[in-house]
């Protein structure tokens, strides 16, 4: 059965807001994390390497920003712009899984912070953004499946050229919270 290009972009973003939900769910452990969707895998391994590898800048930047239920929105919504704006509206799978990351470390603050119920909004206007931002690219590409391609599971993660640029994009989200939180104080 043949989807028509309408169809196919709706089922993108469908996929779009799921992961969203599939991460914040994740990392609250709402879910055990196993799933037998290859996007939600690989979408799971990028974003736990990059909250790794980049941990204590992703703390610093969270308590920098000090989120609360009055401006985790807007907080929210500055840093994903600077991410993606910052840098003339540049969307690529790195951005996208250091976004994804980002949403995942609000939710771990949200659990650190004992506002899980929180974290359930936090999933929907990361759905609601990636939907807007992070769709049209995923389309354009060919779909989640690319998303695989590019960070295929690897011996050594640390030498593969995706994962340096990868790296890279995570320093840039660092840059970006910093310089949301310059502008909204």
């Amino acid at each position: 059965m043949s989807h028509t290009q309408a169809e196919n972009d709706d089922i993108v973003k469908k996929k779009t807001e799921a992961l969203a939900e599939y991460i914040v769910s994740t990392h609250m452990g709402w879910r055990n994390g196993k799933s037998d969707d290859p996007v939600e895998k690989t979408m799971l391994r990028c974003v736990h390497c990059l909250m790794q590898q980049h941990e204590t800048l992703f703390q610093r930047m969270l308590k920098r920003i000090d989120i609360t239920r009055e401006n985790g929105y807007m907080a929210f919504f500055n840093v994903a712009n600077e991410l993606f704006e910052g840098e003339k509206s540049i969307v690529n799978w790195g951005r996208i899984v250091a976004l994804y990351a980002f949403c995942g470390q609000l939710a771990l603050y949200c659990k650190d912070k004992k506002m899980d119920d929180y974290a359930k909004q936090i999933a929907q206007f990361m759905g609601i953004y990636a939907a807007e931002v992070v769709t049209p690219f995923v389309i354009e590409e060919g779909g989640w499946c690319k998303l695989c391609e590019e960070f295929p599971p690897a011996e050594d993660d640390a030498n593969n050229r995706s994962w340096k640029f990868l790296t890279l994009t995570a320093f840039g989200l660092g840059i970006a919270a910093v310089v949301s939180f310059l502008f909204s104080h």
